[in-house]
C-alpha cells in the first residue's frame, strides 16, 4: 500500500522515538537492572553520580511514555502522540485496521496511566506524598514490569499501522 509524505513523516518520527525509548529502558536495565546486588555495587562506589543518572533515565522514560499518550493537542499546538495513528488517512481507509488500531491505543493508554499520573505530580507541582517516597522508590507505583507492559503494549500498535502501511515491523 503506498502512503502519503505526512503518513511516512508521522510514522517516521514516532518510530523514532518509541525506538529511543526501548533503547534508554535497555541502557537503565544494562545499568542496573541486574538485581539488588548491581544496583547496590554501583551506588557504593560512585553513588551520588548513578542515582542521578538512575533517576534521569528512569524519568525520561516514564514522560516519554505520558508524552506519547497525551491529547492530539496542547494550547492549541499539536504534539506528536500515538493516537496521531488513528488519523492517517491509510488507516482510515480501511475500516478493520482503524478499529484493531483504536483498540490497541486504549490499551496503552490504559496501560500508561500510572507514568501519566505520575507525570502529572512531578510536572505540575511537587505532591507532598511522591516526595516522602523512600529513596530507593523513584517511581511509586510503578514497577519494572509496568514499563516492559507499555512499551511492548506501544510496539504492538505501532507495528499494526507500520506493518501493513510500509511492510516493516519494529522488533526491540
Amino acid at each position: 500500500m503506498a502512503i502519503s509524505a505526512d503518513s511516512e513523516a508521522v510514522l517516521h518520527s514516532l518510530q523514532d522515538y518509541v525506538t529511543e525509548l526501548h533503547e534508554e529502558w535497555k541502557t537503565l536495565l544494562a545499568l542496573f537492572g541486574s538485581g539488588e546486588r548491581n544496583f547496590e555495587l554501583v551506588n557504593s562506589t560512585a553513588g551520588a553520580f548513578f542515582e542521578t543518572v538512575y533517576r534521569t533515565m528512569i524519568r525520561d522514560i516514564l514522560l516519554g511514555v505520558a508524552r506519547l499518550t497525551d491529547p492530539l493537542q496542547t494550547a492549541g499546538k499539536p504534539n506528536l502522540v500515538l493516537e496521531r495513528l488513528t488519523l492517517l488517512p491509510e488507516v482510515l481507509a480501511v475500516p478493520s485496521i482503524g478499529a484493531r488500531v483504536a483498540a490497541q491505543l486504549a490499551d496503552v493508554k490504559g496501560k500508561a496511566q500510572p507514568f501519566r499520573d505520575y507525570r502529572n505530580k512531578y510536572l505540575a507541582h511537587l505532591d507532598l506524598p511522591t516526595s516522602l517516597a523512600p529513596v530507593g522508590d523513584v517511581l511509586p507505583g510503578i514497577q519494572r514490569e509496568n514499563v516492559d507492559t507499555v512499551l511492548d503494549a506501544m510496539s504492538t500498535l505501532f507495528n499494526m499501522v507500520d506493518g501493513p502501511l510500509r511492510d516493516r515491523f519494529v522488533m526491540f
